[in-house]
C-alpha cells in the first residue's frame, strides 16, 4: 500500500512538471492576441473588459461542444540535467506516454457578461510509463458534471501562425468567450485507472480583503472537489480557455493546434463547435 501510494505521489508530481513544461513552450510561441502571456500583479493572465461587447444583443443561451485529443510524450524530460536522468528512469518516469481525449458539451446560459451552466464531462486515456522500479501502465474512463464561467470578451479572430486555427464550418461572431472550470460532481469511472489520478481543486471562499477568485465574474465560493484526470491544465486551473463563438443563429466548427508540438512530445488538438440562437 505504502510502495502504491509513494508511486502515485511521485507520478503526480512528475505530470505537474511536464504540464507546466508543455505549458510553458506554448505561451513562448503563441500568438501576441492570445493573452497568454501579460499577467496581472497576483500571476493571472490578463483579460479584456466585456464593455465593448453589445450585450443586449447577445442570446440567452450557446450550446458547445470541447474535445481535447492528446498524444503526450513526457521523453521531453531529456532536457534535464543528465544527473537526475538516472533516477528518473530507474524510476520508470523518464519517458511517460499519455494518449486519449477530453471532452465536456451542455448548454449554457448568459448572466451578464457571463455565460454559466453545467457540463457533461469526461476523460478517457492511457498512460504507460516504460521500464522501471515503478512501471504502470494502465487505461481511465471517468466522467463527471463540471460547472463552466465563460466570460464575454471582444472576437480576436482566427489564429493563423504554423500552429494555428482551422475552420471548418460557419463564420465567427462578434465576441468570443474564456472559459473556466470547477467540478461540480464527483467524478465517475467506468474504468477505474491505477497509474492516472484524479485532480484536486482545493476550493475558495470569500475574505474580508475581498473575492478569493482571479477574476471578478468567476464564483465567489467554490467548495473542494476533484477532477477526472483531464490531461490539459486549462480544464483544471483558472488559466482560461479561450474559444470563438458563432454569429446570431449560426453554427460554429474549427480545430485548434496552438498546444500541437511534437518536437516538444505533445500532440494535442482542441476540437470545438458551437451554435447559438438568434
Amino acid at each position: 500500500m505504502i510502495k502504491l501510494l509513494f508511486a502515485s505521489v511521485v507520478f503526480v508530481a512528475i505530470l505537474a512538471f511536464a504540464r507546466v513544461t508543455t505549458q510553458s513552450a506554448v505561451i513562448e510561441d503563441a500568438p501576441t492576441f492570445q493573452v497568454l502571456a501579460d499577467l496581472d500583479e497576483g500571476g493571472w493572465p490578463v483579460r479584456q473588459s466585456s464593455s465593448d461587447v453589445e450585450l443586449s444583443s447577445l442570446p440567452d443561451t450557446i450550446y458547445v461542444s470541447i474535445v481535447n485529443a492528446y498524444d503526450v510524450s513526457l521523453a521531453l524530460l531529456d532536457s534535464l540535467a543528465e544527473q537526475e536522468m538516472p533516477t528518473l528512469t530507474l524510476l520508470g518516469l523518464s519517458n511517460v506516454v499519455r494518449t486519449g481525449d477530453d471532452r465536456a458539451s451542455g448548454r449554457i446560459t448568459r448572466d451578464g457578461d457571463t455565460y454559466r451552466g453545467r457540463l457533461a464531462a469526461r476523460a478517457t486515456g492511457s498512460m504507460d510509463t516504460g521500464s522501471g522500479l515503478f512501471k504502470c501502465a494502465d487505461y481511465s474512463d471517468g466522467s463527471q458534471e463540471i460547472y463552466a464561467v465563460a466570460h464575454i470578451e471582444p472576437a480576436t479572430g482566427l489564429a493563423l501562425s504554423p500552429r494555428g486555427e482551422v475552420l471548418h464550418r460557419g463564420s465567427l461572431g462578434e465576441f468570443d468567450l474564456t472559459f473556466y472550470f470547477f467540478p461540480e460532481t464527483a467524478p465517475v469511472f467506468a474504468v477505474r485507472p491505477t497509474c492516472q489520478s484524479t485532480i484536486g481543486f482545493e476550493g475558495y471562499t470569500r475574505n474580508p480583503y475581498g473575492n478569493a477568485a482571479p477574476y471578478p465574474w468567476l464564483p465567489q465560493e467554490r467548495s473542494s472537489g476533484e477532477f477526472v484526470p483531464f490531461n490539459d491544465t486549462k480544464w483544471t486551473t483558472q488559466i482560461g480557455l479561450r474559444l470563438h463563438v458563432p454569429p446570431a443563429g449560426g453554427e460554429l466548427e474549427y480545430e485548434d493546434e496552438r498546444d500541437h508540438n511534437p518536437e516538444l512530445g505533445s500532440v494535442s488538438t482542441w476540437s470545438i463547435y458551437m451554435s447559438r440562437g438568434r
